[in-house]
């Protein structure tokens, strides 16, 4: 009996964090001792609740309410020891978002699994194995599974009033579940699209508009291109179209993780002012369709229909032609994955040779960690290189991992636009080249993107470039680079790509920043947190 006690008291402490501190901190907030009671409530619901459940007679019931727990202390235990900070409802949130990439994430960091999985282990062990039983009654076993959920209650409550801050040195099991009590209800009372504002807007009279094509790769570091000045030759083919390429070197991302920076890209909100904006501005399918274009989102990420990046069901009504590659599975070097950026390409090409104007946005499936295995092994330009599934940790070689990467880089951007600009119409078409964020090559810990909340630059350098063929579109391109080439971000792209649709600046019924035709300062800032709570923290962008 004291044996279980101890165990379970051993495991909730041993994974939670900043319990000590969070406690002390207290005593500088607005009302001290009701912020203390109510985290000493959680702290000993949580433990009691787990005590308790551990002396059930059913076992049945033992293991069904001990497996939630468990796996809570275990990802808790596992966050800290890939990322070396602490767990917060802005990671939480991003983590649900992106659990379509969860085999990415299992291939990069399951070496650092093994203490999380004991930890969890040993909470089940210690809750499920046999011991002395309390002569519980049906009612005493209602009581307790109401009294097991009500701590869980309270943390998401304390979420939704006062924000992620409030789950932060709760026991890991409540504050785990807790989080995902609150993203849950978030799901089921999304209010993403049910304040978005109509678009009233046409955009200028005039002849044949071009095709305007948005393609945003998956994980593309900018200064990983050697058009932007990388030493390995990673785009050699992008380097021959210097008569239709328009590059703006080096720009940063909106966020660090793709969902929110898709989220600018589509719904062109204003840097330092996207609370408001990310609810109501309306989509750039709105913006396309009320210009005449046939839209088309071509999504080489996901399949079977699966939405992401916050794109809701209302938002797709808007999208006349949905691609995906469903019969594709994300198998690390199978040839099919491999190839389903080429097959993007090839689908983008056939629909710019309509005679209907275009819009396309295309998700790339890019150089997502792992590195090695998004790229044929016959294209292996660069060595030495990780081992095919090798994880990301401390034994990982730097330069075997750099290389890896410039692979991956050079066959997801260069021989992309080699297949898409082979039979491409470029004199109607406008192409204009970014990706969601950059990546952190073990310059700062192991997480690649999106889980730092003090993350080192290169999570947000991105190349930003355009293609065309257009003259009058060429004309205005070629002086926009020279006037800010090294000053773009995300936030002036929208302008930029609705501005193509025939829409006058002036005319406009929302405020977007600057495009990349107008002068810009260079002074640019990335975002890290969430963005749909509002909880965002802004970084200086110094590449």
């Amino acid at each position: 009996m004291l044996l279980k006690v101890f165990l379970i008291l051993f495991v909730f402490v041993v994974s939670s964090d900043e319990m000590v501190e969070r406690f002390l901190q207290f005593a500088a907030s607005d009302h001290p001792w009701r912020n203390r009671v109510v985290f000493l409530f959680l702290w000993i619901t949580g433990c009691g609740v787990a005590m308790l459940l551990a002396f059930l007679r059913p076992m049945w019931l033992r293991v069904v309410l001990a497996l939630p727990l468990s796996i809570a202390a275990m990802f808790s235990v596992i966050y800290r020891g890939t990322t070396d900070t602490v767990l917060n409802y802005s990671e939480f949130f991003a983590m649900w978002s992106s659990r379509g990439d969860w085999m990415s994430a299992v291939a990069n960091y399951g070496q650092h699994a093994l203490p999380g999985l004991g930890v969890g282990a040993l909470l089940f062990v210690a809750i499920v194995l046999p011991g002395f039983a309390w002569r519980d009654s049906v009612l005493a076993r209602a009581g307790l599974v109401l009294a097991y959920f009500a701590p869980l209650a309270a943390v998401a409550a304390r979420i939704d009033l006062k924000g992620g801050a409030a789950a932060l040195g709760v026991p890991a099991p409540t504050k785990v579940l807790g989080m995902f009590s609150h993203v849950l209800y978030s799901e089921i009372t999304n209010d993403f699209d049910r304040q978005r504002q109509s678009l009233d807007a046409r955009p200028k009279p005039s002849g044949a508009r071009p095709h305007v094509v948005l393609i945003v790769d998956e994980s593309v570091r900018g200064d990983y291109l050697s058009i932007n000045g990388q030493t390995a030759d990673t785009t050699p083919f992008l380097r021959q179209q210097q008569d239709k390429l328009f590059n703006f070197g080096i720009a940063s991302s909106g966020f660090d993780c793709s969902h929110y920076s898709n989220v600018v890209l589509r719904f062109g909100l204003p840097a330092g002012s996207m609370d408001k904006a990310v609810r109501t501005y309306p989509s750039i399918w709105a913006y396309a369709k009320n210009a005449g274009y046939r839209t088309s989102f071509v999504d080489a990420q996901r399949r079977h229909g699966q939405l992401t990046n916050f794109m809701t069901i209302n938002e797709t009504k808007l999208i006349d032609n949905f691609v995906q590659f469903s019969r594709v599975d994300a198998v690390e070097r199978a040839d099919d994955f491999v190839r389903k950026d080429e097959a993007a390409a090839l689908e983008v090409s056939r629909l710019l040779k309509e005679e209907t104007p275009q819009f396309i946005y295309m998700n790339k499936e890019g150089a997502h960690a792992p590195y090695e295995g998004k790229y044929p092994e016959s294209e292996t330009k660069f060595r030495p290189t990780m081992k095919l599934g090798q994880t990301l940790g401390e034994g990982v070689n730097r330069d075997e991992l750099k290389n890896s990467y410039r692979n991956a880089v050079s066959w997801s951007v260069d021989h992309f636009f080699s297949v898409l600009l082979k039979d491409a119409k470029l004199a109607n078409t406008v192409i204009l080249y970014t990706s969601d964020h950059g990546q952190n090559l073990l310059e700062k810990g192991v997480v690649t993107h999106c889980g730092q909340s003090d993350p080192t630059h290169g999570v947000a350098v991105v190349p930003l470039f355009v293609v065309t063929e257009n003259l009058a579109l060429a004309a205005g391109l070629r002086e926009a680079v020279r006037i800010n080439f090294g000053k773009a971000s995300h936030f002036n792209i929208y302008k930029t790509v609705i501005g193509w649709m025939g829409y006058e600046a002036k005319e406009l019924p929302f405020s977007y920043d600057a495009s990349l035709t107008e002068p810009l300062t260079g002074e640019r800032k990335f975002y890290t947190g969430n963005l749909l709570s509002g909880e965002t923290k802004s970084h200086v962008f110094s590449p």
